[in-house]
């Protein structure tokens, strides 16, 4: 009673939205979690929630009425919040569930067309169950613990723990979303450097020199000089000595010399058949680029990457790995499945090698291998998020060869990058044997 006239009580008193806020900073360490119940009524009780709290959990009943309150409340949420802090986290929850009417079925519809991945991947159903535990003023959990609803909110409650730890996690690894978002549109761009634009134009001077200093001048011709007759010296006679002749033989008649006639054959002209250019075969087209296509999303050093489910070989959880000597540094070893040898890869190292430090390795928590499909290589990373129907027009797609043939494009409602697994695997095979 006391908190319903709380608005009354504390009327235009400076800093009244703060006064929660200051109330649980002297107790944080004593509790790991605290849940705030509040009423769905945007008053002061609700601004000292929203002000003293990391996430927002907002329940909405599977009706088309609910589905208008929650847009108001977002709305006016919006306007709360500092134009110079990061908006609100928080999760739709929807709840009332029943799958056997026609109202909750489209009204679950909208909610996830509408707000995505917002919304929880999950329901809370209806169920009696919850009734005759408040009836007996009983917990559910201990009236009746292996009622539907009971394990749907254990279910909700293990994915708000992961959630946090993940979020608590990641505000380490990423500076804003606006940095995130400008690395990921320069791995579309591929713009060159200044530096390396420098380097190429000195690279392309001294190959000119270099042909320049091959052509020959042109060679002069030599002047033509008439030549100089020397008169010789006089010279004394010879005496010449008696020439005896002898008798001449009878002339040899030569028999007649019959021409032989040589008939050429005709020449027959060879017409040679122009041959066709060979033109070399096309590249075959994924088949993820045709339509509709899933795509799974998973997390690495505060990245976001997708991958198209249809070139997913598996998902193991990170065992022990056997270091290989002479392997690159983003080889991070063999790990052993039943029979199967899969090569592991730094995710962070190969993706985003300019963020790539000793900080960032320090935190990295790979948990997860993304095997890229029937290959042994396989993809460490962080968290797996969900996977998601895309349209082509969804994915900015790579339109030029650039310094990263591993990205396939750029999905822009979710700012994430697609892998090309043909070209990664690629060129992890190619770069396996190499310790650079």
């Amino acid at each position: 009673m006391a908190l319903a006239t709380l608005d009354r009580s504390l009327g235009d008193k400076g800093g009244m939205g703060l006064i929660l806020k200051k109330a649980l900073a002297k107790i944080e360490d004593d509790y790991d979690y605290v849940l705030i119940d509040c009423p769905p009524v945007i008053g002061v009780l609700m601004v000292n929630a929203m002000a003293a709290c990391d996430r927002i959990l907002i329940p909405v009943q599977t009706e088309f009425l609910a589905l208008k309150g929650l847009d108001r409340m977002l709305a006016t949420m919006q306007l709360m919040h500092s134009p110079s802090q990061p908006g609100y986290l928080f999760t739709i929850v929807p709840t009332m569930y029943d799958k056997r009417t026609k109202a909750s079925l489209e009204a679950y519809k909208e909610l996830k067309s509408k707000y995505g991945e917002l919304v929880w991947s999950a329901v809370i159903p209806i169920d009696t169950k919850m009734r005759d535990a408040s009836l007996t003023q009983t917990p559910p959990p201990v009236f009746a613990p292996k009622s539907r609803g009971v394990f749907a909110y254990n279910t909700l409650l293990t994915y708000l723990l992961q959630l946090n730890a993940e979020t608590q996690h990641m505000s380490d690894l990423v500076a804003s979303q606006k940095v995130m978002r400008s690395y990921l549109n320069a791995l579309l761009t591929e713009d060159v450097e200044p530096e390396v634009s420098k380097v190429v134009a000195e690279v392309q001077k001294q190959q000119l020199n270099q042909l320049l200093s091959t052509v020959k001048p042109p060679v002069a011709k030599p002047a033509v000089v008439a030549p100089t007759v020397a008169k010789a010296a006089p010279v004394a006679p010879t005496p010449v000595a008696p020439v005896v002749t002898k008798p001449v033989a009878p002339p040899v008649v030569a028999k007649p010399v019959v021409p032989e006639v040589i008939v050429a054959k005709p020449v027959v002209p060879v017409v040679k058949t122009p041959v066709p250019p060979v033109t070399p075969p096309a590249a075959p087209v994924a088949e993820y680029r045709q339509g509709k296509f899933q795509a799974l999303f998973f997390e690495v050093a505060g990245l976001k990457v997708a991958l198209p489910l249809k070139e997913l070989g598996g998902i193991h959880k990170m065992g022990p790995l056997n270091h290989l000597p002479g392997k690159p540094a983003w080889y991070r070893g063999v790990m052993l499945y039943r029979d199967q040898k899969i090569s592991v890869v730094n995710t962070a190292m190969w993706v985003m090698p300019e963020k790539y430090d000793q900080a960032l390795a320090e935190k990295l928590n790979y948990q997860y291998v993304i095997m890229l499909g029937k290959s042994s290589w396989g993809l460490a990373c962080e968290s797996l998020i969900n996977t998601v129907t895309l349209e082509q027009d969804d994915v900015k797609w790579r339109s030029a060869e650039g310094k990263r043939p591993w990205l396939a494009g750029l999905i822009k409602q979710h700012m994430c990058a697609l892998l090309d697994v043909d070209a990664m695997v690629a060129l992890l095979a190619a770069g396996a044997d190499s310790s650079d």
